[in-house]
């Protein structure tokens, strides 16, 4: 259905539509002004958004099964989650950008940018391709649940903290990097929220681009190609340094405390992984205040029995 051309008598004027199941309230009763346990659309749209209502029962469960309609809940998931990626746009990169950045050719190509450039970006692949077929299988929860976890566990808690020193200069290679990265993350992670959440999403594109993300293309034609290897071995950097972290409350020693050196263990997932961890093992570094990481294949010398 295109323009404002009107469906003749016994035409459609779309060729699929889907519809939610019933709207349930917090105790799983079907909502009715006669129960008195109904809730007024108009009045969560205005205190939440309606890309938090939508996100919302997108998210929650698959569109064919009955919801229970919470509206603590709808603050807490959807409308934290699109608090996180404005305050990625807003708080990160266009705060940044203005000192004097813009896209052009003097931006590393990605195959020459940092690894944890090369990581985000071998992930939002990984993410364009997944959510692009559960859209196509009509798996709306699917796909966002994918974009969402990688906006809030990927880009924001992991990528965007250890870059942040990045976004200080703009003429640096590394600066451009950074820069021409989270850039790119923002757009096409707009692109792919845009069916679930299609006003923040623009609103972002548009500054972004200067086009709407609606006329933009929902998968790219030559992404940057996903790297398995890679992707696992920053999951195994992720790894250690939660349990880093652990260790360090363990033993009450807070992170503002340099230590001067930690010892790991990770499984042997193949030479080009061991090789990915030895060069990721800086942001380890970084991470956990370590001044020397150090890598064992067997924990048997660690341990007396």
């Amino acid at each position: 259905w295109q323009g404002n051309r009107q469906a003749s008598v016994g035409e459609q004027t779309y060729r699929r539509v889907v519809v939610k199941r019933t709207v349930t309230d917090r105790k799983g009763q079907k909502m009715s002004k006669s129960r008195g346990n109904n809730a007024d659309p108009f009045a969560v749209m205005t205190q939440h958004g309606a890309d938090a209502a939508r996100l919302f029962f997108i998210s929650a469960s698959q569109v064919w099964k009955p919801r229970s309609f919470d509206e603590a809940a709808v603050r807490e998931t959807a409308g934290r989650f699109l608090v996180t990626l404005k305050n990625l746009y807003n708080g990160v990169f266009a705060q940044y950008a203005n000192f004097g950045w813009a896209p052009s050719a003097a931006d590393p190509v990605p195959e020459q940018r940092p690894l944890l450039d090369q990581w985000v970006l071998s992930r939002l692949a990984a993410v364009e391709a997944e959510a692009n077929q559960a859209l196509d299988a009509y798996d709306a929860t699917g796909a966002a649940r994918a974009i969402m976890e990688f906006v809030d566990e990927d880009v924001s808690k992991w990528y965007t903290r250890r870059s942040r020193d990045r976004f200080y200069e703009v003429e640096g290679a590394e600066n451009r990097s950074a820069f021409a990265t989270m850039h790119e993350v923002l757009a096409l992670s707009c692109r792919l929220l845009a069916p679930l959440a299609p006003f923040v999403t623009d609103w972002i594109h548009r500054e972004l681009t200067g086009q709407s993300v609606h006329l933009a293309s929902y998968v790219r034609p030559a992404p940057f190609a996903n790297q398995p290897a890679l992707d696992l071995a920053m999951s195994e950097i992720r790894a250690l340094a939660t349990l880093g972290r652990a260790a360090r409350d363990d033993a009450s020693v807070k992170l503002r405390q340099p230590l001067s050196r930690m010892v790991c263990v990770t499984p042997h997932h193949g030479d080009t992984v061991s090789a990915f961890i030895q060069a990721l093992a800086p942001l380890l570094e970084a991470e956990l205040n370590i001044k020397k990481i150090e890598f064992a294949t067997s924990a048997d010398t660690l341990v007396t029995l």
